[in-house]
């Protein structure tokens, strides 16, 4: 019980008790927590001291999978100390936003892996700090924080290096080439954690009986197993791998590089397929030049997977109201909806339905009592009415608050959405928006891009007519025109939505002119958004992270918005293949 009103202090107190509050969990939690911290490093160290040894394939994704839950468990505990002092705090967030990209993956490499627990032990010298020291030495607290500043920014580049590695490079045939300057990058960052580690040790132990040979020793005996693993990337494993090294060796890599025929024979051996325009561009560019472009865009994945982490942590603020006295609804900022959770004494969730059809007869009751004191002129806001009074739209504005279609809608549920209303919209207005605004929108950009799909399939023939004699050209062209017709058979669905849909004429002239305005205004903020992303990601999506960059974190959930990824993925489409200066080579 001590144990959880302590984190609940830690989340809820006022900022000038923070501090405070770090220092006291830390104090009780310290004994305990540090020793099971450093079982799971021992278990962890185990594990790579197996993997170092005795390589085997069936027991590595088990190992990996339990070095990364070991690690997950061990920065939590890190990260509590690391409160005390906000350069190290940052340090813990990197590294928990890096270690949740890896863990999302499906398939995690060993290398990359191992190089986490590198990352992982370096941070775990944190458990040293003494705030008392830092406070009573200047020198010292500037040191870390130079350190730690350095440390965060070369996570970061690990991580610029992960995410090359398992997404733009992630073609057999470009693993096979760059594996020796993947190898080599890694090296390098082993070699820099491990220094980073001495340095922690250094500064944090100066005035501690703690340092000792015997750590320093450990240090190295950790990256040696480290090196070892990294050693194996990009080692042939099967026949047909050890066959196209035969063939770069007799030929040379420049030669089977930009021989056609020979670089797609080696692709075959290890396991790709056939080589487009990006794959050859990726071989012919160095790793520097592929890391530094593709920073900016990890940066946003990065940042994106830092910011649902604190999701999660806001989240966990609903389960600590049941420790306050108060009431959930002092969380909910918007007067209106405070009003109606606290009148039906609402704890931290309330079903979907209820909480639609209270908060319409909250505002019918409302425009009644503003137009009994004007007079009968009616409220500004009066037209809404019309639409959101009526039951058959409450299940849309619900869907549109229920983030997780638990049939239920939270405090966080419920501010979440509150927060992402255009400031200049009222909840009225925001309410009639979900009911049939966002329908309607959808139907618009569903038009637009049937006509898109239209003109792409035209362009298609066209493309295929002009290259019939190239074989791999036209198996490009045929499986991209497979996915115009999937796309088109998916957006068939407005023609039938819009011949039975009458949700227009419900609406006064006002009420139709203002909705009117509200969907364009949407489409325009969502338009505006997503390319300057899609920009960054340069109009390509071949990684789940991606979708946290495209949508600013996860305030927006993807199929609100899809429609309008499409039509802008789509319109850069056609104008790569009616711009004469571009040519098409990839499916």
């Amino acid at each position: 019980m001590m144990e959880v009103e302590l984190v609940a202090d830690t989340i809820i107190d006022p900022p000038q008790a923070e501090e405070e509050t770090a220092l006291l969990v830390v104090a009780v939690a310290a004994p305990i927590e540090f020793t099971s911290a450093q079982n799971l490093i021992n278990e962890a160290e185990r594990l790579i001291q197996d993997e170092a040894l005795s390589p085997d394939k069936k027991k590595s994704k088990a190992r990996v999978r339990n070095i990364l839950n070991n690690i997950n468990r061990t920065l939590e505990i890190v990260g509590q100390v690391a409160n005390l002092f906000p350069p190290a705090k940052l340090g813990v967030e990197v590294l928990k936003g890096l270690l949740k990209l890896e863990i999302d993956r499906r398939d995690n490499s060993e290398q990359i892996v191992i190089m986490f627990h590198s990352m992982l032990t370096m941070m775990f010298m944190l458990r040293h700090l003494d705030k008392v020291t830092l406070d009573q030495d200047d020198d010292l607290a500037h040191h870390l924080e130079q350190l730690m500043t350095i440390i965060s920014k070369t996570m970061e580049e690990f991580g610029d290096l992960a995410d090359l590695y398992y997404n733009k490079c992630k073609q057999p045939v470009v693993r096979f080439f760059k594996s020796g300057d993947f190898k080599l990058k890694m090296h390098m960052f082993n070699d820099q954690f491990t220094k980073y580690r001495h340095q922690l040790q250094d500064i944090l132990l100066t005035r501690s009986e703690v340092r000792s040979k015997e750590m320093s020793e450990k240090i190295d005996r950790i990256k040696e197993n480290t090196e070892m693993i990294i050693a194996r990337l990009g080692q042939p494993s099967t026949d047909q791998e050890k066959k196209a090294v035969a063939i770069v060796q007799e030929c040379g890599r420049e030669l089977v590089l930009h021989d056609k025929a020979k670089l797609e024979e080696v692709s075959m051996l290890v396991g790709g397929g056939r080589v487009t325009g990006n794959t050859q561009a990726l071989l012919d560019t160095g790793l520097d030049e592929l890391l530094v472009s593709n920073m900016q865009q990890f940066h946003w994945k990065l940042e994106s997977s830092m910011s649902q982490m604190n999701d999660t942590l806001n989240k966990a603020k609903e389960a600590i109201l049941k420790k306050l006295d108060s009431g959930p609804y002092e969380l909910i900022e918007d007067p209106d909806v405070k009003a109606v959770w606290k009148a039906n004494a609402w704890r931290l969730s309330v079903k979907c339905r209820h909480f639609v059809d209270e908060l319409s007869n909250h505002y019918e009751e409302k425009f009644r009592n503003e137009a009994s004191k004007a007079d009968g002129s009616p409220p500004k806001d009066q037209w809404t009415l019309s639409i959101f009074s009526k039951v058959m739209y409450h299940p849309a504005i619900g869907d549109a608050i229920d983030e997780d279609g638990s049939g239920f809608i939270s405090l966080y549920e419920v501010n979440s959405w509150l927060s992402a209303r255009p400031p200049t919209w009222s909840v009225p207005e925001w309410l009639v928006y979900w009911a049939i605004g966002w329908k309607l929108g959808n139907i618009k950009y569903t038009n637009m891009i049937l006509e898109q799909l239209d003109e792409i399939s035209e362009m298609c023939e066209v493309y295929a007519e002009k290259h019939v004699k190239e074989e791999n050209f036209k198996h490009h062209i045929g499986v991209y025109t497979q996915k115009i017709k999937i796309m088109k058979s998916i957006a068939s669905w407005a023609a039938t939505v819009q011949a039975d849909d009458s949700a227009a004429q419900d609406l006064t002239h006002e009420g139709e002119t203002r909705l009117q305005e509200m969907i364009d205004q949407s489409a325009k903020e969502q338009a505006n958004m997503i390319s300057e992303r899609l920009e960054i990601l340069k109009y390509v999506l071949d990684d789940p992270a991606d979708l946290p960059v495209l949508l600013g974190g996860t305030e927006i959930r993807v199929e609100l918005v899809f429609l309008s990824i499409a039509h802008l993925i789509l319109g850069k489409h056609e104008e790569m293949m009616t711009s004469p200066k571009e040519e098409l080579t990839d499916g």
